[in-house]
């Protein structure tokens, strides 16, 4: 049982990453990290809320809201939407990263890195799995899917 991508190997022996190599019957305490949210994404949305707080400011001090033409309030509902759209785009083209991290020989190492969701699911899985199969020693299958009754 050896599960493998272009520098990911896991087997129930090692799991090893871009030439990082860990036994794996000495990873404990598997868990997962969410990463930061993109900078430029984050700066972006607090830039274009700033402005829109500005700009809302600059009219409380006029006559307000009653003396606007159609076309500023249409500038003023894209201005509101913009910080949303620039965070859902911002979000979808830059994802925030998954992280696996364990414990080995006492220190909190971070095993693992992806953005992709589906990748990482997999290669955390499989690691899962090698664990249990090295605890297990050697057997493949559950003891429970062994069928007494075919000798």
């Amino acid at each position: 049982m050896a599960f493998e991508t272009a520098d990911v190997i896991v087997t129930p022996e090692y799991f090893e990453v871009g030439g990082r190599r860990w036994p794996t019957s000495e990873l404990a305490g598997l868990r997962t990290v969410r990463g930061p949210f993109d900078r430029l994404t984050v700066r972006a949305v607090a830039a274009s809320g700033v402005s829109l707080l500005a700009v809302f400011a600059a009219l409380s001090f006029g006559n307000g809201l009653q003396g606007l033409g159609p076309a500023t309030y249409v500038v003023l509902g894209a201005a509101a939407l913009v910080p949303m759209l620039l965070g859902v785009v911002g979000n979808r083209t830059r994802p925030r990263v998954w992280e696996l991290w364990g414990d080995y020989h006492g220190m909190t190492v971070r095993l693992f890195v992806s953005d992709n969701e589906r990748q990482y699911g997999q290669i955390s899985r499989a690691l899962v799995r090698a664990q249990e199969v090295a605890k297990l020693g050697a057997v493949r299958a559950p003891v429970s899917s062994i069928d007494p009754y075919s000798m």
